[in-house]
């Protein structure tokens, strides 16, 4: 962090870029500068972080700056990490994917978000009693992350940034539109056009159509798995086969290997473990690696609570599960299940807690009205059969978002696609390209690398294609 930004931090003098707030007092420290060496003199790069309380009781907020040594007067580009529940990406050397191409023209703020990596990381939560810790974790979702990038950008005196949020930090990104736009000086958001308004038993609806939809083209391609797959589940159900943690590897949670149906190279990573002869070290291993919340407890407690954009969720998921995927058997996908908390050790802890939030009535997380009268640039992306976040209610937020890939300029707009390509494709600068306004409304293109994606313009509206 620049000087004169340590210098405002918590009231901390520079070298000192930390500063945590405990019972009103304030205390600073120098930890050792986080660097990372060029490999070569063309691709220089520099990581620096700073960390910030976030209350007067014992949270801290993470914030890592990462810069060309040319660019550090560059403005910022703030980056919300997918999840929720995981701490943002860290920097690599040399800079690869999006952040070579981010910095470029910005300098990123990576921020780990409440309750992951460095910002006060939850395990157990804490709280004597179930109640307690279940008002705690209604301080985690997106409002809550927005309010403390709000906090990080006045005490570093930027008067607005950008932002790039990815997934679940593209929902983060349209709370801050909603609620904190004033800060915004362009919005990018890569899979994450959430509903507004709409019940969230109409979003897990919708999953489970998509998942349906997976799970036949999975079986399609491999049929021979198809009996392979009820094979294991009659063993699962009579065996008592545990996994390399100890937990029981129930027919339930091997069918949550539906997790990756959604990533592009997804089917055969289900099939290369289901090949596996059953109960290896292998299997067993591959196995838990699919889905686990030792680590990021919260990734599973809050998970519902994203999509509730008002009102409880009351186990979404399991209330809407079509017969069809039960009586199948079909693997299930991103979505969470009140077993869970029984079957995964991890979340033994968060169990009580679980329950409570499942009827909590969450407020809106976004404000309808003000996005209609947006007036911060935005460019998005939708995914063509995305399975987190359902196109449809993706393509009706993009117009009911005013600005939304629509009316910016055309040199931001190159660096829009630019950015946003490499943010999920890893690919050149040529990855895609604005197209005119001329073009019908929602028509399927295909960018320069093959990849299909949707060019939108309706009303003042649109999609910047990725």
């Amino acid at each position: 962090m620049r000087a004169g930004a340590a210098d405002r931090i918590g009231g901390c003098a520079a070298p000192a870029v930390v500063a945590v707030l405990h019972e009103g007092r304030v205390y600073c420290w120098s930890p050792p500068t986080a660097s990372l060496a060029p490999s070569s003199p063309s691709e220089p790069i520099r990581s620096r972080w700073t960390t910030r309380s976030l209350t007067a009781r014992s949270s801290r907020f993470s914030p890592r700056e990462l810069a060309a040594p040319d660019g550090l007067d560059r403005p910022y580009l703030l980056f919300l990490q997918g999840g929720p529940g995981f701490e943002a990406t860290r920097p690599t050397a040399p800079p690869a994917g999006w952040q070579k191409r981010a910095i470029a023209d910005y300098r990123v703020l990576l921020i780990d978000q409440r309750g992951t990596g460095r910002s006060t990381p939850v395990g157990d939560i804490p709280g004597s009693t179930p109640q307690e810790q279940a008002t705690y974790m209604t301080q985690l979702r997106a409002d809550g992350i927005v309010r403390d990038a709000e906090l990080i950008r006045q005490e570093l005196g930027v008067d607005r940034w950008s932002v790039l949020g990815q997934s679940f930090g593209g929902f983060c990104a349209m709370t801050y539109l909603s609620f904190a736009p004033a800060g915004l000086r362009e919005a990018f958001i890569t899979g994450g056009l959430s509903p507004i308004g709409r019940p969230i038993d109409d979003v897990y609806a919708a999953t489970w159509l998509r998942a349906i939809q997976k799970n036949r083209a999975y079986f399609q391609r491999y049929p021979g798995d198809r009996e392979r797959v009820r094979d294991i589940l009659r063993r699962l159900d009579d065996e008592d086969v545990r996994l390399p943690s100890g937990d029981r590897l129930t027919s339930r949670r091997f069918l949550q290997l539906g997790f990756k149906l959604g990533d592009s190279a997804g089917f055969e990573q289900i099939h290369h473990i289901i090949e596996l002869p059953l109960g290896s070290r292998a299997f067993l291993h591959d196995m838990e690696e699919v889905v686990r919340f030792e680590r990021n407890p919260i990734s599973a407690t809050l998970h519902e609570s994203c999509y509730a954009d008002g009102g409880p969720t009351r186990w979404s998921a399991e209330r809407t599960m079509p017969d069809e995927v039960a009586e199948e058997r079909y693997f299930t996908a991103e979505h969470v299940f009140r077993w869970m908390w029984q079957d995964f050790s991890g979340l033994h802890s968060h169990r009580a807690a679980a329950e409570i939030l499942a009827e909590h009535p969450w407020p809106r997380l976004y404000d309808a009205d003000q996005l209609a009268h947006n007036e911060v640039p935005i460019a998005a992306t939708i995914y063509v059969d995305d399975l987190y976040v359902e196109r449809r209610f993706a393509e009706e937020t993009a117009v009911a978002i005013r600005a939304c890939g629509h009316g910016l300029p055309m040199s931001t707009s190159t660096t829009a696609c630019a950015l946003m390509g490499s943010a999920f494709s890893a690919v050149s600068s040529t990855w895609c390209e604005v197209w005119p306004d001329s073009n019908p409304d929602m028509e399927l293109k295909r960018n320069p690398s093959g990849s299909l994606c949707w060019s939108y313009h309706a009303g003042g509206n649109g999609i910047i294609p990725g």
